[in-house]
C-alpha cells in the first residue's frame, strides 16, 4: 500500500505521513547514491581492464622498428625542453655591466 493510499483512507494524520514521505525518500536518495558508487567503481575496473586488453591489442600490431623513431623523437623533445630551460636561467642571471669609471681606469692604466 502507498503512503498517498494510506493517505486517502484518513486514518493518519498528514504531517506524520509527510514525516514518513521524507523519510522514504531519504532512504531511496541513500540508496541510489550507493549503487552509483558501487556502478562507478565497476565501471572504473572494467575500463582499466579493456584499456589493458586494447593495449596488448596494439602492441601486437605494432611495427618493433616505431621504438627507434619514438627515441628519436624524444630525443629531440628533451632536446628543445633544455634549449627553454637554459634561456629562462640565462633570463635569471643578471648581465656584468660596464662601469663608466673601470673602463677610464683601464685606459689611464694602459697608457
Amino acid at each position: 500500500m502507498t503512503l498517498e493510499r494510506l493517505e486517502n483512507l484518513g486514518f493518519f494524520r498528514s504531517e506524520y505521513l509527510n514525516a514518513c514521505k521524507i523519510e522514504l525518500e531519504h532512504t531511496r536518495a541513500n540508496a541510489n547514491d550507493e549503487l552509483i558508487a558501487t556502478l562507478r567503481d565497476y565501471e572504473q575496473e572494467e575500463g582499466f581492464r579493456f584499456w589493458q586488453m586494447q593495449k596488448e591489442w596494439d602492441d601486437q600490431l605494432k611495427d618493433p622498428n616505431d621504438v627507434f623513431f619514438e627515441a628519436r623523437k624524444r630525443k629531440e623533445e628533451i632536446k628543445e625542453k633544455m634549449k627553454e630551460l637554459q634561456s629562462g636561467l640565462d633570463r635569471l642571471t643578471p648581465k656584468k655591466k660596464r662601469n663608466a669609471r673601470s673602463g677610464r681606469k683601464r685606459k689611464r692604466s694602459q697608457k
